[in-house]
């Protein structure tokens, strides 16, 4: 059972992602800059990422649908984000520069 489960999972992320990717860009979440390949996500309404900036190679499609609850998100904190089934309501280790509209 919980193989099926974990399939069932995947395949409502998929349909979130279909359905979310229709809305426009919203946001545009900045990360301090300390080497890394992704510096900016952009978001729509509902915290799905839609893009990544700079996208290089793997890092771009890594992160899309992803979900960055704009509205709990402090800035100067850790940016928050799940990606199921890579990332359960993790945080990824760069704090949020800014968030603003785009």
């Amino acid at each position: 059972m919980p193989y099926r489960n974990n399939y069932l999972n995947r395949q409502r992320h998929k349909l979130f992602y279909i359905v979310s990717s229709a809305n426009q860009a919203r946001f545009k979440v900045s990360l301090e800059d300390k080497g890394q390949d992704l510096l900016h996500f952009i978001t729509d309404d509902d915290g799905v990422v839609l893009e990544v900036k700079p996208s290089f190679g793997i890092q771009s499609e890594l992160y899309k649908g992803a979900i960055i609850p704009i509205d709990l998100q402090v800035i100067g904190e850790r940016c928050m984000i799940h990606h199921p089934p890579h990332i359960e309501f993790g945080y990824l280790k760069y704090n949020v520069e800014s968030i603003t509209d785009v």
